[in-house]
């Protein structure tokens, strides 16, 4: 039975420049917990719709395509083509407008892993992976003013 894991934070920072920063996918191993990403496709505007991230931590290392979308001006989606560890992936960042100078950025994920043993700590491991890719994005967007 799947469930999604979310969460939220306040950034000091205007939506436009937070969604700027996730929509950068080339910058993601300056700030986050990724290795290496490919942009694999663009979009006419320019921003990814296929990456290929890869991850190699001491208890979990995987190498996988996403197909990205972006349904509204804020807001972008993910979906697991393939990977390696990963059996699925669906998730997304929603940026909602608080003020001129703030954001409240929502991460929702939503993973099953191929191996069943990795896959009964899943939820922990979902919460963990959101958290700290939301207090990563919060140091790397305020530390650019």
């Amino acid at each position: 039975m799947s469930s999604v894991t979310q969460a939220q934070i306040l950034v000091a920072a205007p939506a436009d420049q937070v969604f700027s920063v996730l929509t950068d996918l080339h910058s993601y191993p300056t700030w986050s917990s990724f290795d290496e990403v490919f942009v694999l496709d663009r979009d006419f505007a320019g921003r990814a719709t296929k990456a290929c991230f890869e991850i190699s931590r001491s208890s979990f290392k995987d190498s996988f395509t996403i197909s990205i979308d972006y349904p509204d001006k804020f807001t972008m989606r993910w979906e697991l083509i393939n990977g390696v560890n990963l059996k699925s992936l669906h998730g997304g960042y929603l940026v909602k407008v608080v003020d001129e100078n703030s954001s409240n950025v929502q991460y929702d994920v939503d993973l099953t892993l191929k191996n069943p043993l990795l896959n009964a700590m899943r939820k922990s491991a979902e919460k963990q992976m959101v958290d700290t890719a939301l207090n990563q994005l919060k140091t790397k967007v305020e530390s650019k003013e």
